[in-house]
């Protein structure tokens, strides 16, 4: 009986064992299914990681073809940018050419305007005095034969010195003298520093035959015409207004001529004033400028 209880609790305890070891088996087993749960997880995540790389990879070289691919196409622009640069130069070379003769043709076009006017009335002037006096008529064409001169020369410049058109405004003065006397006078006050300055040929003797065709000269109502120079640089021609009991129609050419000559050449205006006087004032260009 002992023998069968011994054997007993032998059994019981054998069981317990057992039944130990297979909960610590089956214990080992989850915890190796976790494991490899996890292990697969992890594999998973790796081939995802993987794959990810290899997109990664894949974007950075389509990026670094795209950016060659980019920056070929910048040098190409960028070349493409100077052949057009130096075409705008060439370009606006040939339109400032261009412009350059244009004005040059409309210079000479005023030019030739201007001659035909001016010795159309001093053949007015000469058609009067061989009717009046022939040997003072012999006189005027001698002058006048200077002053014609003078014109012809100066169409070979664009411009001329002040002394240059004074010396020639003494000739054609000279000329009205000898039509109106003392009916017509001058006053000429002209500062020494500014005798190198330039303005327009015939620029003063324009404003003078103005000054000579619309205002009355005569015993009763004579003329006296000023011409002076003032601190900024202007040369100035006036006289008081004398109508004229007969209106002397104009060609409008030489006040507008001398204005338009003036915008063409020094981009500068003239300046009309009338009140009691007719004035007109001319900018004289200084040639450092």
């Amino acid at each position: 009986e002992k023998e069968r209880r011994e054997l007993r609790d032998e059994i019981g305890r054998n069981s317990r064992q057992l039944k130990k070891r297979i909960e610590e088996n089956e214990r080992a087993y989850r915890e190796k299914s976790e494991i490899n749960a996890k292990l697969q997880r992890t594999y998973k995540e790796k081939s995802e990681i993987n794959a990810k790389l290899q997109q990664t990879y894949k974007e950075k070289a389509d990026r670094g073809i795209r950016i060659k691919e980019l920056e070929k196409e910048k040098s190409d622009l960028q070349a493409k940018l100077g052949e057009l640069q130096t075409e705008k130069a060439d370009i606006q070379k040939k339109l400032e050419q261009l412009q350059a003769e244009n004005l040059r043709n409309q210079y000479e076009v005023l030019k030739n305007q201007l001659n035909p006017h001016m010795l159309f009335n001093s053949l007015n002037t000469l058609r009067s005095l061989v009717r009046e006096n022939q040997d003072k008529a012999q006189d005027y064409i001698q002058e006048l034969s200077r002053v014609l001169r003078y014109t012809l020369q100066s169409n070979e410049s664009q411009c001329v010195s002040l002394r240059e058109e004074m010396e020639f405004v003494s000739a054609y003065i000279f000329l009205l003298k000898m039509r109106f006397e003392n009916n017509l006078q001058f006053d000429i006050q002209i500062s020494n520093a500014y005798e190198e300055y330039l303005l327009p040929p015939m620029a003063v003797q324009v404003l003078i035959e103005n000054a000579v065709k619309h205002n009355e000269i005569s015993n009763r109502k004579p003329l006296t015409i000023h011409i002076t120079t003032d601190d900024n640089g202007n040369l100035s021609i006036s006289n008081d207004i004398q109508p004229k009991w007969t209106a002397t129609p104009g060609t409008g050419i030489g006040l507008v001529n001398l204005a338009k000559r003036y915008h063409l050449l020094f981009k500068q205006e003239i300046q009309i004033t009338e009140d009691k006087e007719f004035t007109v004032s001319i900018p004289l260009i200084d040639k450092a400028q």
